[in-house]
């Protein structure tokens, strides 16, 4: 049960991250997705290693992987529907 926290918990994270992010230039959609994609790829593995449950196998690394993603998705989903937690870009007043 605690090995399964640690990938939920990350995607969470990093779908916080992915709705809060404000890039600097405008990315092509393909490029945001692709990126987004090697990220949860990445921290899936990485929590994988951590846990250790690479030494029982590797196949762990594909479940990790798909919980990262959709702890992500899910929270990137939810989160803009909080009203308090909707980005503000500026005073948006006409004077």
């Amino acid at each position: 049960m605690m090995s399964e926290i640690m990938p939920i918990g990350a995607g969470a994270v990093l779908g916080c991250v992915f709705v809060s992010a404000h890039l600097p230039w405008a990315l092509p959609k393909a490029v945001a997705w692709g990126v987004r994609m090697a990220v949860v790829v990445a921290i899936g593995i990485l929590v994988t290693v951590w846990s250790g449950e690479f030494r029982v196998n590797w196949g762990y690394a594909i479940v990790d992987i798909g919980e990262v993603g959709v702890a992500c998705w899910v929270t990137a989903c939810v989160l803009p529907w909080q009203p308090n937690l909707r980005p503000t870009y500026g005073d948006v007043s006409d004077g």
